[in-house]
Formats: C-alpha cells, structure tokens, sequence
C-alpha cells in the first residue's frame, strides 16, 4: 500500500487525495518537550486510526517540533519556558495534527499531543492521551494536563504563576525570580494544551528553588471513524505524520443471478481485483442497490461466488443485487449490478364449510412471505368475481363469506398480490 511520510518542517504541509480514495489510515506522534537532561521532559503522544477522506481534497498537516533552544516553545502549540537567571524552563513539544476544509485550529480532526517542557522540578507529563500527562512538582506545582474540553491549569505560585493552557496551545511557564528560583516548564500543544509549570522565587520566606514543570497536551481522536491507538508518552524527538492509503478496488464484472428451487439465489462474478480484502452484497427491492441497502453476504478476497438464502428474499418481486469489491482501510469498487424477479407462490389447501343460512367459512394455506391476500368469489354460473375482502395481511389464512344464495354453487378463489404481480390459489 502506498505511504506519505511527514516530518517536522515548521511549516504548514499539504496532500491531496488521490482520486479513488475514501478513506486512508493515519499515524501521528507529538512532538516531546525540550529537556536539559535525559527521561526529564514529557514525550510525545500515538494516535492511529482511519480517517474519510473525499477524494480530491486537499489536507493540511501540520507536524509538532522538539524545541531545542530555551525557552522557546515547540512549533504548533508547545509552551514557552519561563526565563530564569538561575536555571531557565524549557519549552513544551509541539502537537502533530490533520485539518480538514481549513487551516484554523477548529479544522482539525485529529491531534496527537506534544509533552510538556524539563525544569528542575522533575519529570514534564506526557503529551497524548485523553488528558495530558501532570507536570512534576518542584519547590513550586507543575502544570496539570490538558482534556478535551480545557487547557491544562498552570502551576499556581502568585506572581510566578505558570499560564493555563488553552485551544491548541500549551501554557507558559512561570518566570524564575531572585538569585536561585528556576523557571517553569511549558505546556505541550495539543487539542488543548497543558499548562505551564510555575516558577520558583527563592527570595520568599519559604525559599523556592525548583520549578515545576510543564503538563502534557491532550490528543484528539472523534474526528477518525476507527481508532487503532491513543498512547501517551511514546514520542522522542520531532512529530511526525504517516499516511497509508489504497486505491480503489477493480470493480467485479459478469453478475449473474439464479434462482434456485428452495428460494435461493446463487450469485456469481468475475474476480479483477488485486487489492482487495472482501467482496460484499447488497440487495434492494426498491431499485439498483447501493451501500446504504440490506448487506445479504460476505465473502474473502478471490471470491467468485456467493448465495443469498431466501430469507432475504422476498417474493413477487424484483430484487435488485449490487456486488462491491472491499479493501482493509473501507474504500470499495464500483459495484457489479443485476436483478431478477422472485415467484409469488399462491395459497393452496383451500377448504370452505357451511356455517348456516347464507354463509360459508373458508381457510388455505399461505404461502407466501410477502404481499397482501385478497378473497373472491362467484356464482358458478356467472364469469364476473365479487370481493369479499381486500388487504388481507399474510398472517390470515381464514375468513367467513356472507350474503349466499342457498341452493347455489359458488366458486372461490384466493388472491395474493404484491405491486408487480398477483397469483390464485390452486
């Protein structure tokens, strides 16, 4: 299957989609925070799934940034560090995100969070997830995770107080005040981002040494019709951006369609596609079948053949049948189409039984599983029929007939009928 890879560039990125594809399947990591030390800034996020796409668009991508130099913030909505003339807060990681029909924050359909940026607190909490990953607590609190609905809070130390985090921005860290009070981590970008741990002030009464650090950025995962992973923490380094797509199947060709005697229906088609994983059948009474109409089978890759039992059939009408062939990532052929007109089976069994003057009670056997029964009769002598009932649904199988001449010889008749056909019993 083709793949599009996307690195960290600054800048924002464009594919289009090609012509035949629907749906693609993406993987993107956040970008983790800037660090002074090893395992101290929070990594990245995962996400992965399956994403509609119409074909011809243009998607805008943006990859997140590991920033490198203090206090500067990862591209895409990391949070800058707070400065310090002691031990200055390094920036959060930026988020990786796909926008579709524009390129403001509220186009986005999918974010991996960025992590939050290394002071000397402790460890900065992890980018991705739901809810961002806290920032450690130094002398001062870090900043708290960013969620779906809101920016993680900055860490609270009055003036040095780090920033919230907001709509796809991580909080920034508080400022580092006196001789030795650190400044703060900033919070990762993210669906919303984390915010930025606060700074230390050492000339307190209480002296305050180490700042906390910055929260994690929340991913964002309801834009995808499928999710296959949401991790939090997984990313070193720059984001990045993978896209797997397939083009569309061949479509089957040759449908054919053969009633079978026990109301069965054996379809076959000719196999031209290479890359698919499924073939699937719809059915319809109500013209040429598509996607949105009953699914009656499934079969693997290579097949060539299939039947529709009869309990999907109905009878005494035209049944239209639509064969698609179905790839891994949901993106499907032009559909092989035919049709073909079920038998009505009529009642049979019918009895009639004379009740009293003038009247006659009649049963049968109802064939048929779909339509509407109609009764008739006539003086045997006569060529015209006179209705005795109409609408009769399939669950009725008797009915009593008035108004009869004593002494006269009737004929009756059961009349079963859809909108194309009707049958009498025999």
């Amino acid at each position: 299957m083709p793949t599009e890879t996307f690195s960290y560039t600054g800048a924002e990125q464009t594919w289009t989609v090609p012509a035949d594809v629907t749906q693609i399947q993406v993987e993107l990591w956040g970008a983790r925070g800037a660090q002074a030390f090893d395992e101290a800034s929070g990594r990245g996020g995962r996400v992965k799934g399956i994403l509609d796409v119409t074909p011809g668009e243009t998607l805008r991508i943006y990859v997140g940034e590991q920033p490198t130099n203090a206090p500067d913030g990862g591209w895409n909505g990391g949070g800058t560090g707070g400065s310090s003339n002691s031990d200055t807060g390094r920036g959060g990681g930026g988020a990786t995100d796909i926008r579709q029909g524009g390129s403001t924050l509220s186009d986005r359909v999918v974010v991996a969070g960025g992590g939050g940026g290394w002071t000397t607190g402790g460890a900065a909490g992890a980018g991705g997830g739901l809810v961002g990953g806290d920032g450690a607590d130094g002398d001062v609190p870090g900043g708290d995770g960013g969620t779906q609905s809101a920016g993680g809070t900055g860490g609270d130390n009055g003036p040095e107080s780090g920033d919230d985090g907001a709509f796809g921005v991580g909080g920034d860290g508080g400022v580092g005040d006196g001789n030795g009070g650190d400044g703060g981590g900033g919070g990762g970008g993210g669906w919303y981002g984390g915010g930025g741990g606060a700074g230390a002030d050492s000339t307190r009464s209480v002296s305050q040494f180490d700042g906390g650090a910055g929260g994690g950025g929340a991913s964002y995962v309801a834009g995808l019709t499928t999710l296959d992973a949401n991790e939090q923490g997984v990313r070193d380094g720059d984001g990045e951006l993978v896209i797997t797509y397939e083009s569309q199947p061949d479509a089957p060709t040759n449908p054919s369609l053969t009633e079978q005697a026990d109301g069965s229906v054996d379809v076959s088609w000719t196999d031209n596609a290479t890359t698919e994983a499924e073939y699937r059948i719809f059915i319809s009474q109500s013209g040429a079948a598509g996607l949105s109409d009953t699914l009656v089978a499934t079969e693997p890759a290579d097949a060539t053949s299939t039947t529709i039992v009869d309990a999907d059939i109905p009878d005494g009408v035209t049944n239209y049948v639509a064969i698609y062939a179905w790839d891994d990532l949901g993106g499907y052929s032009d559909p092989a189409r035919d049709s073909f007109q079920t038998d009505l089976p009529p009642a049979t069994e019918l009895s009639a039984t004379g009740i009293g003057p003038g009247s006659v009670a009649i049963s049968w056997t109802v064939n048929a599983d779909n339509g509407t029964q109609a009764v008739e009769y006539r003086r045997s002598s006569d060529t015209s029929w006179t209705t005795a009932a109409t609408g009769l649904a399939l669950s009725t199988a008797s009915y009593e007939i008035g108004g009869l001449l004593n002494g006269e010889q009737y004929d009756i008749r059961i009349i079963t009928g859809t909108n194309e056909m009707a049958v009498e019993d025999q």
